[in-house]
């Protein structure tokens, strides 16, 4: 699935037949290949390029979009990169916390150059105090894995990380000298209603009606890929117009968080 988005991504883009780089693969946990970025590398033919796997749970899409943006505008040799993110669930129930777990896959391309969407502005918070509850107790020998989450929930937490959601959120904002109301779409992860608004958008006083919850929710939570599926959403069904924001709001358990502002050109 990794492969067709990215092939699928490349071809729609102005850098086919270009050296992309670096390549970034965004996966939490990969059981069917050790090393996913260079599978991708070898598909699309990128033998020079810098290609590496990144994990930041499903904040990892945000994250690598992050990552391969400053990359490449400290490197002149090269004007776009690519950010490949999937999910497949293998081995645990697709019902966590609440939340239904979907398979799937997307990818951007990132340039220096041209593009739909402009980058205007990106912060990242988190609580690494949650890391604690992420800790394996069960016995590797046996394979076990329990954790400390399952036991506690995230019901503890809610006050505390939809406060450092807010917080970047509100720093994107400020760096733009825009506010909420002249973003014209948000796309949150596709976790169940709840979570969203007590998490990710309430503090922030976004309503529900903003985001592309309700097509995403179709998917369920495909791990890195929700924001990127999101946004493809959006701009397959002509909801998008040169001019406006979108943002971009990710989240991962640990916690680390990721907000990117865009604007379409």
């Amino acid at each position: 699935m990794g492969g067709l988005a990215a092939k699928q991504a490349v071809d729609r883009s102005t850098h086919k037949g270009e050296v992309l780089s670096p390549i970034v693969y965004a996966e939490p946990l990969c059981l069917e290949h050790l090393t996913p970025a260079c599978y991708i590398e070898r598909l699309l033919k990128q033998e020079h390029s810098l290609a590496f796997d990144l994990d930041a749970a499903s904040d990892s899409g945000l994250t690598a979009i992050e990552v391969v943006a400053k990359l490449l505008k400290s490197d002149p040799s090269t004007d776009a990169g690519l950010v490949c993110a999937a999910s497949r669930i293998h081995a645990i129930d697709r019902y966590q916390h609440g939340a239904a777990l979907g398979d799937g896959a997307a990818a951007v391309v990132v340039s220096k150059k041209e593009g739909f969407a402009r980058l205007i502005a990106s912060n990242r918070t988190s609580f690494p105090d949650f890391e604690l509850l992420m800790r394996n107790k069960g016995s590797v020998e046996r394979l076990e894995f329990k954790h400390g989450l399952d036991e506690v929930g995230y019901g503890p937490y809610v006050g505390t990380l939809s406060r450092v959601v807010h917080a970047g959120i509100a720093a994107t904002l400020a760096d733009a000298e825009i506010t909420v109301d002249d973003v014209s779409h948000f796309c949150p992860p596709a976790l169940y209603r709840l979570s969203v608004q007590e998490t990710f958008i309430g503090s922030s006083s976004i309503p529900l009606e903003k985001t592309c919850w309700a097509e995403l929710r179709k998917n369920g939570h495909v791990g890195a890929c929700d924001q990127i599926i999101g946004l493809g959403y959006l701009l397959e069904t002509g909801q998008l117009s040169t001019g406006q924001y979108v943002m971009l709001i990710g989240g991962g358990v640990g916690w680390r968080f990721t907000c990117l502002l865009i604007q379409m050109v």
